[in-house]
């Protein structure tokens, strides 16, 4: 990475070995080793958020997938590579290179078109920075195809539309190397399995440089029904994922606008949301916190932030604080002791869980309540309340696509690229994002970054 990063040439032979270790038998060890390649290679390469970059995590890669294809777990997907004729670096570098330049597709192509895949991003935030706005714009340009979102199952909570089909695929992004090489091949045949009567010119897949197409290194139908987007090259500096993918859609699709991010949930859902919101005085100022960070702990603030924070809110009168349990063990934890430490302050707590929306019986107007559920009743919650507090994570994207007044502590960026792809999007002027390049260490720190929040705060406060 030293190396990588400063320019010159990686000592690539170094990759197999890595490989090897993270696939071997060594069950300590093959975990460490895919660490090291997806959390200290590639991630960090994805996030430089250059051509540079690319090139050198597309290296990596191939060899990876290579390796993979040399190990009895990597049968099939040997035989899929040697029907697309990819065999060797090459072979797949030429493939990508055709993938980069964006074709349009015209009237008379968009009519033949009888089935759609989009491909998730995986992460809730990326697929709702990125892929909805894909989404948005195929529904309008192929209205009368049969359109496909395929990824994990949160896709279905995301995305809740009747004129959407889904193929479930799923991809643990904390997986080892076999676990996320092997999801490949599964994802092809599923795709293969629906189009098995279909024509080339019938089909169309669009790919948002998803790990799901090991970053559209694997083919998933043909190169010429295949539109990829390569979310990492070079951009200007402060270029939004939203943007980028928009621009890149204009080439596709010029005669379709632009679209914003959007989520859908079931109205039914949306409709227990608001009843439960409706359930506080007009007067009280509820606010949404989700202190979830996806497994990056460097997009969190060190304790006791997050404490301190929460006594400064409730210190304001009239304020209820919504506190998300986050995904995972982890961040559950987190969450419920942030309630026990608000208890012994003497604050009113509660927990409940979305299946309670409609019969809560929270007696309290001021306090913290624990909250429980999927996305989907979360981004109802968001959409319900005065204001939302997070920190770089989908939380973030969620609360500024239903126009909800949003705080981001945003830090942890890998560079101002990163920070630039990632702030949310500000239509409606609405968020409000501290970026903080150096943690607060100490209590003044700490107090004025919380004073900075508690104001912001105020401005929405009717």
């Amino acid at each position: 990475m030293e190396a990588a990063l400063h320019g010159s040439t990686p000592p690539f032979d170094l990759i197999p070995l890595l490989s090897q270790m993270a696939m071997g038998p060594n069950l300590d060890l093959a975990q460490d080793a895919s660490a090291s390649l997806y959390g200290k290679i590639i991630l960090p390469l994805c996030d430089d958020f250059t051509s540079h970059g690319v090139a050198v995590a597309n290296r990596v890669l191939i060899s990876m997938i290579l390796d993979f294809c040399d190990t009895p777990h990597g049968k099939e997907a040997r035989q899929i590579l040697h029907d697309f004729q990819l065999t060797d670096h090459e072979s797949f570098l030429a493939r990508y290179q055709k993938l980069l330049t964006p074709n349009p597709i015209s009237q008379e192509q968009r009519r033949a078109v009888k089935k759609v895949f989009i491909l998730s991003r995986v992460s809730l935030g990326a697929d709702i920075a990125i892929t909805s706005i894909i989404i948005a714009r195929v529904k309008k340009a192929l209205s009368h195809a049969k359109i496909y979102l395929v990824g994990p199952n949160h896709l279905h909570h995301l995305f809740h539309n009747n004129d959407l089909h889904h193929l479930e695929i799923p991809f643990n992004r904390e997986g080892s190397l076999l676990q996320k090489m092997a999801a490949w091949p599964r994802l092809y045949r599923l795709i293969a399995k629906e189009c098995n009567t279909l024509a080339a010119q019938e089909i169309l897949l669009f790919d948002p440089d998803t790990r799901l197409s090991q970053l559209g290194l694997v083919p998933l139908t043909s190169t010429s029904s295949t539109h990829y987007l390569c979310s990492r090259q070079d951009q200007a500096e402060n270029m939004s994922q939203a943007a980028i993918t928009n621009n890149w859609l204009d080439q596709i699709f010029p005669d379709i606008p632009a679209s914003p991010p959007y989520f859908s949930i079931n109205p039914a859902l949306l409709a227990q949301c608001r009843l439960f919101s409706d359930h506080f005085k007009k007067t009280t100022f509820k606010i949404i916190i989700n202190f979830g960070v996806a497994h990056d702990y460097n997009k969190r603030l060190a304790d006791p932030f997050e404490e301190e924070l929460l006594v400064a809110l409730l210190q304001q009168n009239d304020t209820l604080i919504i506190l998300d349990s986050g995904k995972g063990e982890n961040e559950e934890n987190m969450a419920k002791r942030l309630m026990a430490e608000m208890a012994k302050r003497s604050y009113n707590t509660a927990e409940f869980s979305e299946r309670q929306l409609t019969e809560t019986d929270i007696w309290f107007q001021h306090g913290l309540v624990r909250f429980s559920g999927k996305i989907d009743a979360l981004a109802g919650l968001i959409k319900s309340c005065n204001l939302y507090i997070g920190y770089d994570s989908c939380g973030q994207h969620v609360a500024t696509a239903t126009e909800t007044p949003s705080i981001i502590c945003f830090t942890g960026a890998a560079n101002k690229r990163f920070l630039g792809r990632w702030q949310p999007s500000n239509r409606h002027g609405n968020t409000t994002t501290f970026v903080i390049d150096q943690k607060p260490g100490s209590s003044e720190q700490r107090a004025e970054l919380i004073e900075k929040i508690i104001q912001t705060a105020g401005r929405y406060r009717s």
